[in-house]
């Protein structure tokens, strides 16, 4: 099951105030004999299987997101916590936040964004999961190609029907902007490319059965659902999105539960 890992937090952890909508922490995490830094974060127990869920995927989908761990934490490592518990942990990586890039040149930050290899990938990922919250704070950058997604707490929104757009979506956005309408055509049909591979994306059953013991059946079930349901208005709702003027076809996804 190496696509999720399974630690337990170790004393040491220091807290990151960033804004941050869940209390994060950075600090060890023993995996088994060996030991990670990572970042770990408070959460809901269903925030909790949408971070799991989306970066398994993603991953899949080869997309640049740091590996998931559940996090076993205790009153040892963090006496103020409400513990024993479980948090959403992910592998530390070191680069700044493209908000820190855009604060210091704007315009050079931009042009690497749409010249990165997997923007429309992204994009398109995150009109699947329904995520309006990527912003420079949850895309870290280390020059040249070098983009990491992070934290999709904010994916698969509760009440957000699985025919409908997210309230945005600033990567296709980005990508689209100022584009003919001939570029979008190109841009479309990249588009349906990227989304290609999402019917064939799945969570193993294992880690299914996990997330539904610390988050619920009946939380993590309707989660896969709206995936497995979405699937088959995103042609669409990536064309809208994209300013496309052309209905689209549907993809089907069997393979998510």
């Amino acid at each position: 099951m190496d696509e999720l890992l399974i630690g337990t937090l170790l004393p040491g952890a220091v807290p990151i105030h960033n804004q941050n909508i869940n209390p994060v922490w950075r600090g060890n995490v023993t995996l088994g004999n060996i030991r990670r830094q990572m970042y770990v974060k408070a959460v809901e127990p269903r925030t909790l299987a949408v971070e799991v869920i989306c970066a398994i995927i993603g991953r899949a989908l080869g997309l640049p997101i740091p590996r998931p761990a559940l996090v076993r934490v205790t009153s040892r490592a963090l006496p103020d916590a409400v513990v024993p518990t479980v948090f959403f942990g992910s592998e530390s990586i070191d680069n700044p936040d493209l908000k820190q890039w855009l604060n210091r040149d704007a315009g050079h930050a931009m042009n690497q964004l749409a010249q990165w290899s997997k923007l429309l990938d992204a994009g398109c990922f995150d009109e699947w999961t329904g995520n309006a919250d990527r912003h420079g704070g949850n895309i870290l950058y280390g020059g040249g190609n070098n983009f990491v997604l992070i934290d999709h707490s904010e994916a698969l929104p509760r009440g957000l029907p699985v025919a409908d757009a997210a309230a945005g979506n600033s990567l296709l956005s980005y990508a689209a902007d100022g584009k003919a309408p001939k570029a979008i055509d190109t841009l479309f049909k990249e588009a349906k490319a990227c989304a290609a591979p999402f019917a064939g994306t799945s969570v193993r059953a294992e880690i299914l059965v996990i997330l539904r013991d610390l988050s619920g059946q009946i939380t993590v079930d309707g989660l896969v659902a709206f995936l497995h349901q979405r699937i088959h208005s995103l042609m669409l709702l990536i064309s809208k999105r994209i300013g496309h003027a052309q209905d689209s076809l549907v993809l089907h996804n069997d393979h998510l539960s």
